[in-house]
């Protein structure tokens, strides 16, 4: 089993793997271990009254923070601009930038 973390169900948590299945108080699985986490599935969670999940943490060999991790982190800083078409644009530069780095690019 992979390392996991919790996390609140918010946009933060997107593009996340969950860990364990997720259920509402009356036992329906909301989404199962596997699921990444998008917007569409959020909005179910929060449906369900669900405010946190367990997600899977990804640290690379020398304790930084893996590439998951820090996607996940630009797509919460950039949540409230993804309207703006330069935002987003300068947000997918900074990501496959960051991908670039990761891969021993320049």
């Amino acid at each position: 089993m992979a390392p996991e973390r919790i996390v609140r169900a918010d946009e933060s948590a997107i593009g996340s793997t969950v860990t364990r299945d997720v259920k509402d108080d009356k036992g329906a699985v909301v989404c199962f271990a596997g699921d990444i986490l998008n917007a569409s599935l959020l909005l179910d969670l929060k449906r369900a009254g669900i405010s946190s999940v367990y997600v899977e943490r990804q640290v690379g060999a020398d304790g930084e923070r893996s590439v998951d991790d820090l996607l996940v982190e630009l797509d919460r800083r950039f949540a409230r601009v993804e309207a703006n078409p330069v935002m987003r644009v300068l947000k997918e530069v900074i990501a496959e930038r960051t991908r670039e780095e990761a891969r021993g690019g320049p």
